[in-house]
């Protein structure tokens, strides 16, 4: 008699990330919108230029920002009219000391405020992935082994596997402030200071379908295949 066995299989590990998606806004108001204007773009202008000497200065340590929003905002209070703007700001980095000493050499006002993704790299994902799923169907197997043994059968198969799940438990964004680093910059060079990123957890499970069968009735099976396949035609050519 055939029996079918159902099991889940489970895998996790845990990476450092290579990847650091450092967004920040930069933000400005005043009574004169013209004015107010100018000052943003020129600030944004500053930013990009030293952003692209970053990027010279350290190959493969920060790729091209990006600006993700810009907001226009006017209003009146008791003086008289007001406008501000402010523009979101993304760079990837790559090196995380090169991002640290350059966080920590812009001005307080434009870096009070910003917020660091860490993620993996699609290269390390696939790694992760490859891996994690070969050790989910390993766990899926020996469970099976387990439920098995534990009711007087064996294993014959694999009737089907689902693909794996790959799951990459959130972890909620930093936001580093100068205010971390209380005379940090008094005590130790930029080039000693890294913003130290928190481990990202992979998990891969898989659903898997085992038959499987009594072991007295599965031995005898195996035992009168034997002598069937010893007297085949040719048999004792590939025995050879």
């Amino acid at each position: 008699m055939v029996t079918d066995i159902r099991v889940c299989g489970y895998a996790q590990s845990s990476r450092a990330p290579d990847t650091a998606r450092l967004c920040f806004q930069i933000s400005r108001w005043g009574r004169e919108w013209d004015s107010m204007h100018e000052t943003v773009r020129s600030a944004i202008s500053a930013v990009m230029e030293a952003l692209e000497r970053l990027a010279v200065d350290h190959p493969g340590a920060v790729e091209e920002p990006s600006i993700a929003h810009v907001c226009q905002k006017s209003w009146i209070d008791d003086i008289g009219a007001a406008y501000s703007e402010s523009v979101d700001v993304a760079v990837l980095f790559r090196d995380f000391q090169v991002m640290t000493a350059w966080i920590l050499m812009q001005p307080y006002e434009m870096f009070h405020t910003h917020v660091i993704e860490w993620s993996l790299s699609q290269e390390l994902k696939d790694d992760a992935t490859i891996a994690l799923s070969v050790q989910a169907v390993r766990d899926a197997r020996r469970k099976a082994e387990i439920f098995a043994t534990a009711a007087g059968l064996s294993i014959t198969g694999m009737e089907s596997l689902e693909d794996p799940r790959v799951e990459e438990p959130e972890h909620g964004p930093s936001e580093p402030t100068a205010d971390t680093y209380p005379g940090v910059l008094d005590d130790l060079p930029l080039r000693e200071i890294v913003i130290a990123p928190p481990t990202i957890q992979t998990e891969v499970s898989v659903v898997a379908h085992f038959t499987a069968e009594p072991e007295i009735e599965h031995a005898s099976q195996a035992q009168s295949v034997r002598p069937a396949q010893a007297h085949r035609p040719g048999s004792a050519f590939f025995a050879s």
